[in-house]
């Protein structure tokens, strides 16, 4: 597994669950599938700079915390 995913993914999880978000939640304000939500925490997939940037929205953090950690 890549390790910018794994961190992308570990970043993601950890942030969205500080904040009281369930996977679906995140992915209903994304509009995305829970399965996708998923992937993107366990490193099997990686969203474009769009959807990351999103993302970052949503969650109120910057793309450097996701992608690099805090």
């Amino acid at each position: 597994m890549n390790a910018e995913l794994k961190n992308f993914g570990r970043n993601l999880r950890v942030i969205r669950m500080s904040l009281g978000y369930t996977r679906t939640e995140l992915a209903k304000k994304l509009g995305v599938s829970t399965a996708t939500i998923a992937n993107y925490e366990a490193g099997r997939r990686m969203p474009s700079l769009d959807t990351v940037s999103k993302i970052a929205g949503i969650l109120d953090v910057t793309m450097n915390m996701l992608v690099n950690g805090c």
